[in-house]
């Protein structure tokens, strides 16, 4: 029944005015008195004229809403759809990265390192929620550092080196600010700490696998395409006691999809 309506509806209105035109023109052929029938006559002409511009301005445009609840509902998909494409389109479902940079300041209780040792992150980002320019994320991650560390004992150089690899399960978060996207991320996981002394005449190594975390800040900007270079710094720590932290400063590329 509501599809008989629907094929109906568009042609009603020429249906009327058709029976309008026909009934004007039957009032116009009877015979209605001398006087009266240039009366009838404008008034059938009148009544056709009325009829078809009621007919052709009631008749629904091609493409056009049916209904002001129509006319709503296009508007409102439209403007959810517009919204989501403008949000889709800040943040991201799945993004890969790769980071390398200097180690500094990282040092043991019974001495310094070395202020240039290397350090190196990978991993993959994937986004759990949106809230406006705001992106969350979790973030597992490989982590790699080492840094060495020269001192004398008794007249003998002594090299110390302290490395290390680990992987951390974050979570993360950014702002789009445009141009530019702030971020930062908290995460923990093992570190399998090494520890190698070499004194020349000879060389010894302690593997320690132990719980580390990590805290990091950075920024990343777009590139071209789904490409963005960002730079971030970061401080890891572990629960040795003889392990106060490494900070180090890195620069990479991550790629979205």
């Amino acid at each position: 029944m509501s599809g008989l309506t629907s094929l109906i509806r568009p042609v009603l209105p020429t249906i009327l005015a058709l029976s309008a035109v026909t009934a004007g023109g039957a009032l116009a052929s009877e015979p209605c008195g001398q006087d009266a029938q240039p009366c009838l006559e404008t008034g059938a002409a009148a009544a056709d004229v009325n009829w078809l511009e009621l007919a052709m301005a009631q008749r629904p445009t091609p493409g056009a809403p049916s209904s002001k609840s129509d006319q709503r509902r296009s508007d409102g998909g439209s403007s959810r759809y517009d919204v989501r494409r403008q949000t889709e389109a800040r943040g991201f479902r799945n993004e890969a990265f790769v980071r390398a940079g200097a180690l500094f300041a990282g040092h043991e209780s019974d001495g310094d390192f070395d202020p240039l040792g290397q350090s190196a992150t990978l991993g993959y980002r994937r986004r759990i929620a949106q809230t406006g320019r705001g992106t969350w994320w979790v973030q597992p991650e490989f982590v790699y550092f080492r840094d060495t560390d020269r001192f004398d004992v008794v007249g003998v150089e002594v090299k110390r080196t302290f490395s290390g690899v680990g992987g951390l399960v974050s979570l993360g978060y950014g702002f789009d600010l445009g141009p530019v996207t702030p971020f930062a991320t908290v995460g923990a996981g093992p570190l399998n700490i090494e520890t190698e002394v070499d004194d020349t005449f000879l060389t010894q190594s302690v593997d320690e696998l132990t719980v580390g975390y990590a805290a990091t800040v950075g920024v990343r900007t777009p590139l071209v395409g789904s490409l963005s270079l960002e730079g971030a710094y970061r401080y890891l720590g572990s629960v040795r006691t003889d392990v106060f932290g490494l900070h180090s400063v890195e620069v990479g590329v991550s790629y979205s999809f």
